[in-house]
């Protein structure tokens, strides 16, 4: 797709639709300073682009710029204004009041986080990536069962039917975990294991599977859990600190000393 949209750009220099599709390849790559540098020139050629502002806002979001994030939401945000000015049958983007939220999120201004990701979900209430993100602004500021609320939104479908995203269930999981509801916490993320989550994760969902067990003194049923951190991550001290736990709790002693040796080595 670059090398297309690349010779293309070499016979016509000045196309923004281009440069935006061609900037959309570099972020989806995680090429944001390239994708930087195509949205700019798109930016360029039409000043009052909404989507060359969107898309920049959303590069310098992920590269952690995010007071620059903001100017260009801003600006995305004022330029569909304008455009539904003149014409106000065009689909406004979810996504700009989505980044705001992102954004405000990461600073920890919560209240103006919340505030855009509700006109988000507003415009787009199936949405479950924007549920998502509310769901976890609200477990940050410990709201465990807002969080749940959105989480189990965002996992059904229009028809009502339910959907099986690994992620969703696994934050869902956490929320349960967090708000002390360590059966459903265990339930939720078993299903979540069930349906393929990505190994960036997995090592987590057996953790807290772990550590609900434990939280309701199944402390043999935790060991499998640990044992399945410790194999995916064999580094990380504290699922082996866990796991030395849970068999000291049901007195194994060898294997808790042998655990607990690893730890401190």
């Amino acid at each position: 797709a670059l090398k297309c949209f690349s010779k293309v750009l070499l016979k016509i220099k000045d196309d923004k639709t281009v440069f935006i599709a061609r900037g959309v390849v570099y972020q989806d790559m995680g090429n944001h300073q390239l994708a930087i540098n195509d949205f700019n020139e798109a930016i360029k050629f039409d000043t009052e682009l909404s989507e060359g502002y969107y898309r920049r806002g959303l590069s310098k979001f992920y590269m952690k710029r995010f007071k620059e994030a903001i100017n260009d939401f801003q600006l995305a945000k004022d330029k569909e204004e304008d455009m539904l000015d003149h014409d106000s049958t065009i689909e406004q983007n979810a996504g700009i009041p989505d980044g705001l939220g992102c954004c405000y999120h990461s600073l920890r201004d919560y209240d103006k986080a919340i505030s855009y990701y509700d006109t988000a979900i507003e415009m787009m209430p199936e949405n479950t990536e924007f549920l998502m993100h509310r769901a976890q602004c609200q477990y940050d500021q410990g709201h465990f069962d807002l969080s749940i609320s959105d989480l189990r939104k965002g996992l059904k479908e229009e028809d009502g039917e339910a959907k099986n995203d690994p992620q969703v269930l696994y934050k869902l999981g956490l929320s349960f975990y967090a708000n002390q509801q360590y059966k459903k916490c265990v339930s939720t993320l078993k299903h979540a294991l069930q349906n393929k989550p990505y190994i960036s994760y997995e090592a987590d969902i057996y953790y807290h599977i772990g550590l609900a067990y434990c939280n309701v003194e199944k402390f043999e049923k935790a060991i499998y859990p640990f044992s399945r951190c410790v194999s995916i991550i064999p580094s990380e001290i504290k699922y082996i600190h866990e796991r030395a736990k849970a068999y000291q709790m049901i007195e194994d002693h060898e294997k808790a000393v042998y655990d607990f040796d690893m730890v401190i080595k």
